[in-house]
């Protein structure tokens, strides 16, 4: 399925390639097609810090709307507002306190 997942994110003939020699967004790409297998692996939550990042706007939206269909539980680490509009709670780290923004 993560195979599958990279070929649809435009990384398929990369998978055969030392993750050191991506490019931040082709890594970015591969570690949403990991996500993505891991959900078909009968994965419940999901973790993704920064998961935009490296992107550029069209990527970053097309990560964004990949990662909101997917059946799970989704926490996301992140510094971009639009992505963090997106989500359903959002909860923001300001002098070591989190605290629920409205």
């Amino acid at each position: 399925e993560a195979a599958e997942a990279a070929r649809e994110l435009g990384v398929g003939t990369l998978l055969g390639r030392p993750l050191r020699t991506l490019s931040g967004g082709q890594l970015q790409r591969m570690y949403l097609a990991r996500a993505i297998g891991a959900v078909a692996a009968g994965a419940e939550v999901l973790l993704a810090d920064e998961p935009t990042a490296a992107l550029d706007f069209g990527g970053q939206e097309e990560a964004a709307d990949v990662l909101a269909a997917l059946p799970v539980t989704l926490v996301v680490v992140t510094h971009d507002r639009a992505l963090a509009q997106r989500c359903d709670r959002v909860l923001e780290m300001a002098a070591g306190r989190l605290r629920e923004v409205a």
